[in-house]
């Protein structure tokens, strides 16, 4: 498994080629030690587009603050949890 900083060039290009509509965006999630890496926070990346769509890129720390850090570098802005989300979401970035 690579290293958060190796994985950093995830947030530097588009991933998933889209048709050039400009009506998609990419919205990060963090989780908070889900079932997959119990010891460690997560941060999922989903494309909007029409639906959204879980990818295969993952940020994985085991820290909350450096996902954070990583995210807000990149230009991402933090919502709130919402009373809607699943359980062991912690925020959406977008």
């Amino acid at each position: 498994m690579r290293s958060i900083s190796a994985r950093r060039s995830i947030l530097r290009r588009n991933p998933f080629p889209m048709p050039d509509s400009g009506k998609y965006f990419y919205l990060w999630i963090i989780h908070e030690k889900p079932p997959d890496f119990p010891n460690a926070w997560v941060a999922r990346c989903w494309i909007v587009y029409e639906v959204p769509q879980p990818t295969p890129e993952i940020l994985i720390s085991p820290s909350l603050e450096v996902l954070e850090d990583i995210l807000r570098d990149h230009g991402f802005s933090k919502l709130a949890r919402s009373p809607e989300d699943a359980p062991g979401v912690l925020s959406t970035w977008i």
